[in-house]
C-alpha cells in the first residue's frame, strides 16, 4: 500500500455505512482502523454476555458501554 491510500471498512451485516481514513502504510493506526468493525462487534458481544451475569455496573463494563456508544453514535 502506498502512504497516500485510503482504508475503507464496510459493515455489511448491519448496513451501517462506511468508515474511511487516510493512513500511512506502515502505521499501527491503519491496522486498528481495519480491525475496528470486528473489535466493536466483539466488545458488544462481551458486553451483552455481561448483562446476563448482572455485572454491567462494574467500572470496566461502564467504560465498555461508553466506548460502544461513542463508536455507534448512541447515548451511553
Amino acid at each position: 500500500m502506498r502512504s497516500d491510500e485510503w482504508v475503507v471498512a464496510y459493515d455489511t451485516d448491519k448496513g451501517r455505512g462506511v468508515q474511511v481514513a487516510l493512513v500511512d502504510s506502515g502505521s499501527a493506526n491503519a491496522r486498528l482502523i481495519a480491525a475496528a468493525p470486528e473489535l466493536l462487534e466483539a466488545l458488544i458481544a462481551l458486553y451483552d454476555d455481561a448483562l446476563e451475569l448482572d455485572i454491567e455496573k462494574r467500572p470496566l463494563y461502564v467504560a465498555a458501554r461508553a466506548a460502544i456508544a461513542r463508536a455507534t453514535g448512541a447515548t451511553p
